[in-house]
């Protein structure tokens, strides 16, 4: 299931470079969930599912897309678990982390405020 993640992240990447409208992935609850917070923090304009796809609508602010940095953080081969000290560490003023917890996925501000840890997705700025 994470390598449909790294590919949507390949997919974001390589359009953002290519300045695609939009992009299509497969429709899974964990792309869906993901999808979902980078619409909610602002890097993508909306996605739309469609039977067993979806279509990402990208967003550039003056010729350049927003997703400037979009790195897979936990691997298949090595899984990353971060604690909530942890992240309070990580924590930047740009970008976010994404993270799998007990009560679903979330952005690392939001697992803070809950005080949960978790597995530690991907990074965004």
């Amino acid at each position: 299931m994470k390598y449909l993640v790294h590919a949507m992240i390949t997919s974001l990447k390589n359009g953002n470079k290519g300045n695609f409208l939009n992009i299509t992935v497969n429709n899974t609850k964990i792309l869906s969930d993901i999808l979902k917070i980078l619409e909610q923090e602002g890097y993508i304009r909306a996605y739309k599912q469609e039977n067993n796809k979806m279509k990402i609508l990208l967003k550039y602010f003056k010729g350049s897309g927003l997703i400037q940095e979009f790195k897979s953080i936990s691997k298949s081969s090595r899984r990353i678990y971060a604690t909530v000290p942890t992240l309070i560490k990580q924590q930047t003023n740009q970008g976010c982390f994404i993270i799998s917890t007990n009560k679903g996925i979330m952005v690392d501000k939001k697992a803070i405020s809950l005080n949960l840890g978790g597995e530690v997705l991907c990074k965004i700025n």
